[in-house]
């Protein structure tokens, strides 16, 4: 507990040095305020604008995260299990999975637009898409380090192969497909805000964008401000719900 303490101290002695740095340098005009708001403005705007715009484009950005991740853990674990099953078909696509995750999916972005028009639907599948292969890859790679004795006497018992997955497959396999959801979150979090971004729609990215347009670089931080927001208490669940599945095993 007390080293906990000391950590989230040495957080809050980082940040606040960093904000009165940048502080300094608006005041000192090394830095324009035409190109970086003062923190002080920065969190009057965040204030201002929490209700009526802040927390409403916060919660569009999490719904958008949230259908991109039921997406992607129904086809990426559907996808890990048939990986193992047919380990040829494993064999085979693996490398290319692997491939295709290196790549810059966020491109896509243009045909994504083509299919579903300037709507959060693209949004959503563009960030499944990116977020998917991590936790088809995690998926298969969890089940294979399953210990094959487990399998075999869940056999000797007759058990169907929906009650082997369930009973003995998913539960010795969940840390490392939480691990592949941890890693597929993360990618869909960074692809679901640059895409509001580009395209000017959805939550806090279209909110950082429009205030760019404006100039408005109080609002503009403000909204980068409830981005870091979102993350962090994005990472906090993360670890809390890690802690849970290492305290289970």
């Amino acid at each position: 507990m007390r080293s906990h303490l000391k950590v989230l101290a040495g957080q809050f002695t980082v940040v606040v040095l960093v904000l009165g740095l940048l502080e300094g340098l608006v005041r000192s005009e090394v830095l324009s305020e035409l190109f970086v708001a003062a923190p002080p403005a920065t969190f009057g705007a965040f204030g201002q604008t929490f209700f009526k715009q802040m927390l409403p484009a916060a919660g569009t950005t999490l719904a958008e995260i949230a259908a991109a991740l039921a997406l992607a853990i129904f086809s990426g674990l559907a996808a890990g299990y048939l990986l193992w099953r047919f380990s040829d078909l494993g064999q085979a696509y693996e490398v290319m999975l692997s491939a295709l995750f290196a790549a810059p999916t966020l491109l896509l972005y243009p045909i994504a637009l083509v299919f579903f028009g300037r709507t959060p639907t693209a949004v959503v599948v563009l960030a499944a898409a990116v977020g998917v292969i991590p936790i088809v890859l995690n998926t298969r790679s969890a089940l294979l380090r399953v210990n094959p004795v487990m399998i075999r006497v869940g056999r000797s018992m007759r058990l169907s192969d929906q009650r082997i997955f369930r009973a003995i497959l998913l539960p010795a396999a969940a840390p490392g497909i939480f691990s592949g959801l941890q890693l597929g979150l993360g990618y869909m979090f960074k692809a679901v805000l640059p895409m509001e971004f580009i395209v000017n729609i959805g939550g806090l990215g279209k909110v950082v964008a429009e205030s760019y347009d404006l100039l408005d670089m109080k609002e503009m931080y403000a909204g980068i401000a409830a981005v870091v927001l979102v993350a962090i208490l994005y990472v906090s669940f993360l670890n809390r719900v890690e802690s849970g599945l290492q305290r289970a095993h």
